[in-house]
């Protein structure tokens, strides 16, 4: 039973400020004429962003909304705070607000600057963000395609606004498993943040992040490691705080050193990934989970067995908290602790957690699915070696009628 490292896109930093110092701000705002109450809200809500409160800038963005449709619902103003609120809304995680912010923002900016403007290609590159994240890979080609089309008229095609597009483009291509094509994009994108000065440069780390994946995929290991220490290195420097993507990039860094052969690199890397999501986070994240389970799959491929016995166990108990005890990532990480107990020899009490996992997949999935064959298979493993081998083979005739049902070939166990 395996288990793959995986990295998407998304930061999520929470934060807050002082509930009275807030509505203080805002009382004084408020007095104002609405004009210039938009821009004390843009204002504020644009340096809180720039400081990573991303949630806080979003309630000021609100805020000016709120004042430029008071001045005309459908102007300039109105059209700009629609966008920076999706864009807040979207770093701190909710993006099904973000999507409803941005369509309207789109509305509102064809309106008041023209449907093929530059502002209206930002803002169709930010809802193919969206579109990737939620994977609805068919609308985020078609809107990229679109934002493309105009920021290369509008501003050239060699702006950090086009490198931006085509390195979410090249996200869509990898993940839709055409790593050349993502990989001519995303060394497009490269060259132009390279060209666009160091404080544009500091933008390109998730171009080179990719980049890296597709090197993984080629068994470039070395150009995977060159890409993941450079994009690690210009996301301190734009972000200058832990983050969650800082987090991803030195757990596909610690990816490639494993592959290299650097071991004690790649641990010190997957250690300080946990603690950057901790930081970044929170302890009880899912994500913080996420880097329970890689530093636990190291430990347990480095024979450290007891070390990664305590990190899934961990994981399983925040995936709990933070998503519901049914969720399939809570499956996920008890098969995790399953195969553990396997490489122990444990296999009596690796039963009735493959059980538990078992439970979840088909609340989840379904009885029939495919996605059940592989539980399924590690059950009857644990079954059969604990003895039960009656239950076993009821358990192996289900895993045979799903693969039949599905024309899929039977796993070996």
């Amino acid at each position: 039973m395996g288990r793959s490292f995986t990295a998407i896109m998304v930061v999520l930093i929470l934060s807050g400020c002082a509930a009275g110092r807030s509505s203080s701000l805002e009382s004084s705002y408020a007095k104002q004429d609405p004009l210039e109450s938009w821009k004390s809200y843009m204002k504020a809500g644009q340096d809180l962003f720039v400081a990573a409160r991303y949630g806080d800038a979003a309630k000021r963005f609100e805020l000016a909304l709120s004042a430029a449709t008071s001045i005309n619902p459908k102007g300039v103003q109105a059209a700009n705070s629609s966008h920076l609120l999706a864009k807040s809304l979207l770093a701190a995680g909710r993006t099904e607000d973000a999507a409803r912010s941005i369509r309207q923002a789109i509305g509102l900016r064809e309106v008041a600057f023209g449907p093929e403007s530059s502002e209206v290609g930002d803002s169709l590159t930010l809802l193919g963000s969206v579109f990737l994240i939620q994977g609805m890979d068919g609308d985020a080609e078609a809107i990229l395609k679109r934002a493309l089309a105009i920021k290369e008229k509008t501003v050239g095609p060699d702006h950090a606004d086009v490198a931006e597009i085509l390195t979410t483009q090249g996200a869509l291509l990898l993940r839709q498993r055409k790593p050349l094509d993502a990989e001519t994009c995303l060394k497009r994108s490269l060259r132009i943040w390279e060209k666009s000065g160091d404080e544009k440069r500091a933008e390109s780390a998730p171009c080179l992040n990719n980049l890296g994946l597709i090197c993984l995929f080629k068994e470039d290991f070395a150009s995977a490691e060159g890409y993941f220490t450079e994009a690690i290195k210009v996301s301190r420097v734009s972000l200058g705080i832990p983050s969650p993507e800082l987090a991803r990039w030195q757990a596909n860094l610690a990816e490639a050193c494993q592959r290299l052969g650097k071991i004690q690199e790649a641990e010190k890397l997957l250690r300080e990934s946990l603690e950057t999501r901790k930081a970044a986070l929170g302890p009880e994240h899912p994500e913080v989970a996420q880097g329970m389970n890689n530093l636990g799959f190291f430990c347990e491929k480095n024979g450290k067995l007891d070390e990664a016995e305590v990190l899934y166990k961990n994981a399983i108990q925040v995936y709990e908290k933070a998503l519901g005890k049914d969720h399939l990532d809570v499956a996920n990480a008890l098969m995790n602790l399953a195969s553990l107990k396997f490489a122990k020899a444990r296999f009596a009490e690796a039963e009735p957690i493959l059980k538990r996992a078992v439970e979840i997949r088909e609340r989840a999935v379904g009885k029939e699915s495919p996605e059940m064959i592989f539980v399924l298979t590690g059950y009857s493993i644990a079954l059969r070696q604990s003895g039960h081998r009656d239950e076993a083979t009821e358990v192996r005739r289900r895993i045979e009628a799903i693969c039949k049902k599905h024309n899929l070939p039977l796993p070996q166990d």
